[in-house]
């Protein structure tokens, strides 16, 4: 009998950050994190071209041994989003939603989630247009024309001018037309491809027309776009990559490989000069500030009527920005949610942005304080005995708990004879000794023998058979 190895990839957070972590079947990576980086998480050689994001110190081959990615998802706030995204469009019978946290200086993606989302350990129950097509979608184009008219005005009146009038009192659209405001996003590359390996998340896709519900409308721009332009308006005009990947850890040589400095610099630009930079980010949200509180907030709203299959689709959806500390902002939120039900709503919930923006004012600050505690990146040089435990369980696997062991104790043969073989190999799993099968059937006979001390033992003979 031989016994071959193979491999099987678990998710033990289940449904947190799944639209983000993707999934694995087959043998390949077919969704997300481990769709786009699958070259490095299979064992062989790995070219140091094939990730540039990653400085690989002049390697021309690494990763012959096992490579884990350390992303810059943060746990705990991508926990604490999604808690807080979901009981929202519980109460507010909303149907999708989606949030961003991000650190507009660096780039780095705290937290990422859209729901509904579905569990990476049996991502086939749900439907493709749940595994990653929320990131991908195309927001309406109504939930952030403010904001740009705004930002179109600050940079038409220049950087020496005085603040901007109140909207109460100030022309219509601060006498822009649609065309200015057209070049602007133009300007400041709104709707440019976001550079970097990020999933997919900036591509709408084929499959993401205009004939489609929820939040995708076309011309409008993908949370990701967004998220990297409303970061270079707020952190003084210097225009950087969203980004998932935060380093390489190689576990034959112990070493982390940090991101690239070179690539980095390539892909950061200045969009505005530093005086401009300064004078936007005080006039971009100056008249929504929330009171009380060291973060400014930007609501929008939209409501679009679409036609698909002959019928008429009704759809609401809601925009917050919101950022903190107010003068060098060091966390990005932004949170979108849609409805496609018609007025009235139920007494439960509430139309507009007032309950949304309430959501987002209790949470920032959480993130905020949470977010600057300092933390140390653990990476285990052996997988996650737990994780594995419930691996086992979720597939119906038994096995049997090892023993701890003090260390004054020495390691000794278990028992197995009696035993069928799978239980006899559960049994030795623990031990990490190679196991040599012989016949069929029951496990009549072993070697070492029950109790032998295991010390330079690296083999172990079964003998199998078939009646006792």
């Amino acid at each position: 009998m031989t016994c071959k190895p193979f491999e099987k990839r678990f998710y033990p957070q289940n449904e947190i950050a799944a639209q983000v972590v993707g999934f694995w079947g087959s043998g390949h990576g077919l969704a997300g994190i481990e769709g786009r980086f699958d070259t490095i998480l299979k064992h062989g050689g790995l070219k140091d071209e094939t990730v540039p994001e990653i400085d690989f110190s002049g390697a021309d081959i690494s990763g012959r041994s096992r490579m884990d990615l350390v992303l810059s998802l943060d746990l705990v706030l991508q926990k604490q989003i999604e808690r807080q995204l979901r009981q929202y469009l519980h109460r507010q019978q909303s149907g999708q939603g989606l949030a961003l946290l991000l650190q507009p200086k660096t780039g780095a993606i705290l937290a990422l989630a859209g729901l509904p989302t579905f569990n990476s350990n049996y991502f086939w129950q749900a439907s493709d247009a749940h595994h990653n097509s929320l990131m991908r979608v195309r927001l309406d184009s109504g939930l952030i024309r403010p904001l740009l008219v705004r930002a179109a005005a600050v940079r038409r009146d220049g950087e020496l001018a005085g603040a901007l009038l109140p909207e109460t009192v100030a022309a219509p659209d601060y006498g822009l037309h649609d065309q200015d405001i057209e070049r602007y996003s133009a300007l400041i590359g709104l709707r440019e491809p976001v550079q970097g390996q990020l999933p997919n998340f900036d591509d709408p896709g084929p499959e993401q027309g205009t004939q489609n519900s929820g939040l995708n409308e076309a011309g409008g721009v993908t949370l990701i776009q967004l998220a990297s332009t409303v970061a270079a308006l707020v952190n003084g005009g210097w225009k950087t990559a969203p980004y998932l990947l935060n380093s390489v850890y190689e576990h034959g040589s112990k070493r982390l490989f940090q991101r690239s400095r070179r690539y980095i610099s390539a892909g950061r630009h200045r969009i505005m000069s530093p005086a401009m930079g300064i004078r936007m980010r005080r006039e971009l949200i100056g008249s929504n500030k929330a009171s009380g509180d060291d973060f400014q907030m930007y609501r929008g709203s939209a409501v679009r009527v679409f036609t698909a299959d002959g019928s008429s689709h009704y759809v609401m959806q809601n925009l917050i920005i919101a950022m903190i500390p107010r003068k060098m902002p060091e966390m990005l939120l932004l949170i979108v949610t849609s409805r496609d039900t018609l007025l009235p709503l139920p007494k439960s919930a509430e139309a507009g942005t007032d309950k949304l923006a309430a959501a987002a004012a209790e949470l920032l600050p959480s993130l905020y304080h949470e977010g600057r505690m300092k933390k140390v990146v653990d990476i285990p040089d052996h997988p996650d005995r737990l994780n594995y435990e419930r691996f086992l369980v979720g597939s119906r696997v038994s096995f049997h708990k090892q023993e701890t062991v003090s260390g004054g104790m020495k390691m000794t043969m278990p028992k197995v004879t009696g035993c069928s073989l799978r239980k006899g190999l559960q049994r030795l799993n623990h031990h990490k000794i190679l196991v040599r099968v012989k016949g069929s059937g029951i496990i009549a006979a072993q070697s070492p023998g029950p109790g032998s001390a295991l010390d330079g033992v690296d083999e172990c003979v079964l003998t199998l058979e078939s009646k006792i």
